[in-house]
C-alpha cells in the first residue's frame, strides 16, 4: 500500500484521512501546518462504507490496536442481532457504544459514522441504508477523543490495523460530519428557473426554481456538503446529450432521475419512472467522474416534492424522506439549522422507482 505525499494529492474541507483498495491519503494539515501525533483530535467523524455480510457471529470491520506510546484500541463490529457496535479502550479505561439496526441481507450497502464531541462528551452512531433510504441513529455518552497518532495508524499502519474484505472505504473528519440522506449534485449543475439557468451555487433560501412541470417552486434549504469521493459517493458524469442534457453534469450515484418516454411506457407500463444514476451507468451515456479525493455536492429542498431541470435533464430535487418526521435526525442532518415548520408535510417523487435490474435494461 502506498501513502501518498500530501503535496500530491491533499484532503480538502474537513477530511484528514481516507483509506480504500487504491491507497491511503493522510492530509491533516490546517492552516498550512501538520500537527503533532500527540495532538487531540477533540472533535472528528469516522466514515465506514461497507457492504453488509449476515454472520452467525460478531464480525469485526474494523480492529485497530496499538501498544505505544500507551495501550490504545478501537473496534468496530456488527453483531448477529444486526446491532454495530463500538469499542474502545485507552490505558486502563475502556467503553462500548451499540446502535440496533435491520440489516436486510447480504451486500447490502452500508455508510456507518461514528462521530464524538470531547467537550461535550458526546457521541453519536448513524447506519445509512441507501437503497432503503433508512437511517438508524444513537447518540451516547462518554466517548474517547483520538489522537492524529491513531488516525495515521489506522489509515496507514497494516500491521496494527485490520479492514475486513467488506469494508470498501473508511475516511476520517475533524469535524462532526452530517448523518442521513446526502446531497448530490456537483458545482456544475445549472438549474432552471423563471428567470433563466443559474449556477446551483449562486442559489439563496427563497429563491424560486423551475419545475419539469414548468411552474415555479420556492428554495426552502440550500443543502452543501464535501464527501469522500469513493463508494456511493465517487462522481459520476452524465454525458450531454443524453437524457436531455446540453451540457455534462456530474451527480453522485444515488441522485435520480426523471424517466420517460416510448420505451419506459413499454418496458414498465408507465409514463414516467424514476432510477438512480448509479443504476443507469452504461460507459456511455453515464460514466464514472473526474478522480478526486474530496467531492463537493449540493441540492435544493422545494416548498413540494417537484423535478429539477439541471443542465436540462430532469433530476429529482432533494427528498428527505423518513427524517422528515424525526426532529433528531433533521437537527443531524445536512437540514440542520432549518426550522422544522419548514420542512414539507409530505415528500417523494410518487414515481415507480426501478431497481437496479430493471434499469439495466434502460442502461443498455
Amino acid at each position: 500500500m502506498r501513502v501518498k505525499d500530501p503535496k500530491e494529492d491533499t484532503v480538502a474541507s474537513n477530511w484528514i484521512a481516507l483509506r480504500d483498495k487504491h491507497g491511503v491519503v493522510f492530509s491533516p494539515f490546517t492552516q498550512g501546518q501538520s500537527p503533532s501525533p500527540a495532538t487531540l483530535l477533540a472533535r472528528g467523524t469516522l466514515l465506514l462504507h461497507y457492504a453488509h455480510e449476515p454472520r452467525p457471529v460478531r464480525h469485526n470491520l474494523i480492529r485497530y490496536s496499538a501498544r505505544t506510546p500507551w495501550p490504545s484500541s478501537l473496534t468496530i463490529c456488527t453483531e448477529p442481532d444486526g446491532r454495530m457496535r463500538v469499542l474502545m479502550a485507552q490505558g486502563t479505561s475502556s467503553t462500548a457504544f451499540d446502535l440496533p439496526t435491520a440489516f436486510r441481507g447480504p451486500e447490502e450497502d452500508v455508510i456507518f459514522r461514528y462521530s464524538w464531541d470531547g467537550p461535550a462528551r458526546q457521541a453519536s452512531l448513524a447506519v445509512d441504508l441507501p437503497e432503503r433510504g433508512a437511517t438508524f441513529h444513537a447518540r451516547a455518552e462518554g466517548p474517547f477523543p483520538l489522537f492524529f497518532r491513531d488516525v495515521h495508524r489506522i489509515i496507514t499502519a497494516a500491521t496494527e490495523t485490520t479492514l475486513s474484505h467488506e469494508v470498501r472505504s473508511v475516511a476520517f473528519s475533524s469535524e462532526i460530519e452530517p448523518i442521513g440522506i446526502n446531497p448530490t449534485l456537483g458545482p456544475d449543475a445549472r438549474i432552471a428557473t423563471p428567470h433563466g439557468e443559474r449556477p446551483i451555487a449562486s442559489l439563496r433560501v427563497g429563491d424560486p426554481v423551475l419545475t419539469a412541470e414548468k411552474e415555479p417552486a420556492q428554495i426552502r434549504w440550500i443543502c452543501r456538503q464535501d464527501l469522500p469521493a469513493r463508494g456511493r459517493f465517487a462522481p459520476l458524469r452524465l454525458r450531454a446529450p443524453f437524457y436531455g442534457l446540453h451540457t455534462d453534469l456530474i451527480v453522485a450515484p444515488d441522485q435520480r432521475l426523471r424517466l420517460s418516454g416510448s420505451e419506459v411506457e413499454y418496458l414498465f407500463a408507465e409514463e414516467q419512472v424514476s432510477a438512480t444514476a448509479g443504476h443507469l451507468m452504461d460507459g456511455r451515456t453515464i460514466v464514472r467522474g473526474p478522480e478526486t479525493t474530496i467531492q463537493k455536492y449540493y441540492q435544493l429542498l422545494l416548498d413540494r416534492p417537484s423535478t429539477l431541470i439541471v443542465n436540462g435533464a430532469e433530476l429529482e430535487s432533494f427528498d428527505p424522506g423518513a427524517m422528515a418526521g424525526n426532529r433528531e435526525l433533521l437537527e443531524a442532518s445536512v437540514l440542520r439549522g432549518l426550522p422544522p415548520e419548514l420542512v414539507p408535510a409530505s415528500y417523494g417523487s410518487g414515481l415507480p422507482q426501478l431497481k437496479g435490474f430493471e434499469a439495466l435494461t434502460l442502461a443498455h
